[in-house]
């Protein structure tokens, strides 16, 4: 969607679905394009860089971080790992530490642990709201899965709210031309970002051909071969 269709203001909130954490000395960071998992390149700080973005241009006041902490995420961090809505949410905020702007709503949404219930939980949030009108961003090759994904959420979980899709490549380049096109042209056309891609679109295959599993990823056992089918495109 272009943002030109996105009038400032006019979002009650915008929904900001993690990509994974990582450690980052003592504490942890969101993931970025140099960082991959087992199905490709992850994007989390161009997120937060978009979210950062629309916050400064006045696109919405409201901001909701979503995503848990996995089972996965636990055993390759610890039990006592933070949430991923905690660390984006907590990098967000460290970005705008100086901005004269009146200082944003942030919503935590930390229950999710994977695409399919970043977007059950966030529904849950929407009507407490009593939201009209929301975006939901993520990193551009994540979007076709959000949008199919939304709509069989919808399905189970009816909700009257229109929601905009927002690629975070698509806000920094057009609100920052000239500062991150490279750098986002070279991290989709690596051999890591070429695998996201590919596991993305058989994702969405995945899901129209009903073979698509909705509950949490689990790491594979070293003496399973099985694998689920939301494994075959990873998690948000």
């Amino acid at each position: 969607m272009s943002l030109d269709a996105a009038p400032r203001a006019t979002w009650d909130a915008l929904i900001i679905l993690g990509s994974n954490i990582k450690r980052d000395g003592d504490g942890f960071r969101p993931v970025t394009y140099d960082d991959c998992d087992t199905f490709g390149m992850l994007a989390g700080e161009i997120r937060i860089i978009a979210a950062v973005i629309l916050y400064e241009e006045n696109v919405t006041s409201t901001f909701v971080f979503s995503t848990g902490t996995s089972e996965k995420t636990k055993e390759i961090l610890g039990p006592n790992v933070p949430s991923e809505a905690t660390v984006y949410s907590q990098d967000f905020l460290s970005r705008i530490r100086s901005s004269n702007r009146p200082p944003p709503v942030v919503i935590l949404e930390d229950r999710s642990v994977n695409t399919y219930s970043n977007l059950t939980e966030c529904i849950a949030i929407i009507r407490r709201n009593r939201w009209k009108h929301v975006a939901i961003m993520s990193a551009r090759y994540h979007m076709a899965r959000v949008q199919v994904l939304w709509e069989l959420a919808r399905e189970k979980h009816p909700v009257a709210t229109t929601a905009v899709f927002v690629a975070a490549e698509d806000v920094v380049t057009q609100y920052r031309p000239g500062i991150y096109e490279d750098m986002i042209q070279a991290a989709y056309g690596s051999p890591q970002g070429r695998r996201r891609l590919r596991n993305e679109a058989q994702g969405v295959q995945d899901l129209r051909d009903g073979r698509y599993v909705l509950t949490e990823f689990r790491l594979p056992r070293a003496d399973s071969r099985s694998h689920s089918l939301e494994e075959s495109a990873g998690p948000s």
